[in-house]
């Protein structure tokens, strides 16, 4: 009897033990999958300057010990500095201890923090920092213009450590560099009294205290970075997005006198949404806003939030309003909820939005109105290029290979890359095609997905290799240009159609479409030009008249896509003898008829 009590206490005590040691560890694996930054902060107007406390909750994922880590503070941009912007980083603490760190990076737009101790794989750290920000004055994802602050990337944000080291590119205006982990943010942001805030998360509350409003922000799920937008001169209006069971609020913000353009802002956000959620996988969080800034550009794409520049907030101009709105929202399935080092692979986000903005068009207004926007927004300005420059160059190409050629970099990756994302929805169908941006979103919601990870998950849901389409048209360069021929043979009720393709193009290797014209009907088929040509016999049960090559430009280049006639030969019966032919036929028909007497005599005779 005592040694059942002794060994049922023995157990107990183990089992204690054993919780109580595996389920903070299990709890801190949970919590730490990312990071969690906490910031007070409070802007100037006059002064156009922010004062902030910064709290990183930062761990180690990886399998070797850091002395030192590293933040992007792109507020000292040379774009910025020149017009008055800049980080000041006052003090630095780590778990409570004043650390070392000192301002670098070719742009000096990094932080370097000197640890006082190694922090080892799986642990965790406190990082707290105190900083000033001056805010430039300039129309730009960051800056202050005409009572508009645009406010991005204007606080310390962790670089990401992965098989190149840490990544410590330079800001970048031509484009993007940026390049985060997703983290979870608690935000506390105080305004003087009467200017309405617009930021990245849910609002959980205005605190309205003399002279001040004080915004609180937070995030339920991690988000790739946050940004805001701050004016006395906003108005906002709400709508309602359906994703699935739930609903999304969504919240347009404008400036006076641009209520119209903000409700087509709003309606536009909305339908991406629920759009986007059906094609590409639901949209993860529950809050979204377009806001309305200043800007060189169309627009720029941030979690939950972006800024739409004011020069489309015009009825007149509602088509590109659009086009802009759909192209920054899905940013928040490529670039937002499935990251990617957007200096180093833009082909995983930008070729991704800008093909999702003409979608847009076609799943809101119909396939015609998709063609039109596609050939005036991605197809001609591409074409266009070609013609002026003479060059094409991949489409896998990072911004720092275009270096200062944003022309060049807008053209292929955004106008280039959308064609060559079509064409891969063109090979795959749209079952697949649409089944392998579920499975992205799937697999990669708030990682990182890398071009080699995309091949391996399209070759996957395509169910064959794919490296002659992402040597060809991906890592690699060119322009094919297409002409076909055609000639048919008739045997019988039977056309045997000889096609040929030639390329006068760069020898890319591409399967091309052939539309076969009948009176009846149109039939598309394909054939692989391995280079400079390619052939295929194809039976039809009609008489072919034209044949086109790529009618509908899939394959980007530029073809002789005209109707071709077909050149038809009737293969002939062999000749007789006309006279001889005549006699067998009618000496047929007398035996015929002397036949059927018979048969009636015997008919007769049986009755």
């Amino acid at each position: 009897m005592h040694n059942n009590k002794f060994f049922i206490l023995i157990t107990i005590i183990t089992f204690l033990f054993f919780y109580t040691c595996s389920t903070p560890t299990l709890a801190v694996a949970a919590v730490n999958s990312y990071d969690k930054y906490i910031i007070s902060a409070k802007l100037n107007v006059e002064k156009l300057e922010i004062q902030a406390n910064e709290t990183i909750y930062y761990t180690n994922r990886h399998d070797l010990g850091f002395n030192e880590l590293y933040l992007h503070i792109y507020p000292n941009a040379p774009s910025f500095k020149s017009l008055g912007g800049s980080i000041e980083i006052r003090k630095i603490s780590i778990d409570g201890k004043e650390a070392k760190f000192i301002v670098t990076g070719e742009d000096r737009t990094i932080l370097k923090i000197f640890l006082p101790t190694p922090l080892l794989p799986s642990s965790s750290i406190k990082i707290e920092i105190s900083f000033k920000v001056k805010i430039p004055i300039k129309e730009d994802r960051f800056g202050y213009y005409a009572g508009v602050f645009a406010l991005a990337h204007w606080y310390p944000i962790m670089a990401v450590y992965d098989e190149r080291g840490w990544n410590l590119d330079p800001y970048w205006d031509a484009g993007e560099s940026f390049y985060f982990e997703c983290a979870y943010y608690n935000i506390t942001f105080s305004v003087p009294e009467g200017y309405v805030m617009a930021a990245t998360g849910r609002l959980d509350e205005i605190k309205k205290k003399a002279g001040e409003w004080i915004y609180k922000w937070y995030t339920p799920l991690p988000v790739r970075e946050f940004a805001a937008a701050v004016s006395k001169n906003y108005e906002v209006v709400s709508g309602e997005a359906s994703v699935g069971r739930r609903k999304v609020k969504v919240y347009s913000y404008y400036l006076l006198g641009h209520e119209v353009a903000g409700e087509i802002a709003l309606n536009t956000a909305i339908k991406s949404i629920e759009f986007y959620s059906k094609y590409y996988g639901e949209y993860a969080y529950s809050e979204f806003r377009v806001v309305e800034v200043y800007g060189w550009f169309g627009g720029m794409e941030y979690p939950m939030f972006v800024m739409i520049t004011s020069s489309l907030y015009s009825p007149q101009r509602k088509t590109i309003l659009e086009l802009v709105v759909a192209h920054e929202t899905a940013h928040n399935w490529w670039y937002g909820m499935v990251g990617n080092h957007e200096g180093l692979e833009p082909i995983m986000d930008e070729p991704f939005a800008e093909y999702s903005d003409t979608l847009y068009f076609k799943w809101v207004y119909g396939e015609k109105k998709f063609e039109e926007i596609f050939d005036l927004t991605v197809r001609r300005p591409y074409y266009r290029f070609l013609k002026i420059r003479d060059k094409d160059y991949p489409i896998a190409w990072s911004v720092f290979d275009f270096g200062a050629d944003s022309q060049a970099y807008f053209t292929i990756v955004y106008n280039k890359g959308a064609m060559v994302l079509r064409m891969l929805n063109w090979l795959m169908g749209d079952a697949k095609y649409f089944e392998l941006m579920h499975r992205l979103q799937e697999k990669y919601r708030f990682k990182i997905c890398k071009l080699r990870d995309f091949k391996v998950e399209a070759e996957r849901v395509y169910g064959a290799s794919l490296d002659w389409f992402f040597n060809s048209w991906v890592y690699g360069s060119g322009v094919p240009h297409y002409s076909v021929e055609a000639y048919a043979k008739q045997t019988g009720l039977t056309y045997t159609l000889h096609l040929k393709v030639k390329n006068a193009g760069d020898p890319v290797i591409a399967l091309v479409p052939v539309r076969i014209n009948t009176r009846l009907t149109s039939i598309t088929v394909t054939l692989w030009v391995n280079g400079t040509q390619g052939e295929k016999e194809v039976s039809l049960p009609f008489e072919p008249l034209t044949v086109q090559v790529d009618p509908n430009d899939i394959v980007p280049g530029e073809d002789d896509n005209k109707p071709v006639p077909v050149k038809l030969n009737i293969m002939k019966a062999p000749s007789v003898d006309v006279a001889l032919l005549i006699t067998i036929i009618l000496l047929s028909l007398v035996d015929f008829a002397g036949i059927k007497k018979i048969e009636n005599r015997g008919h007769k005779g049986r009755k």
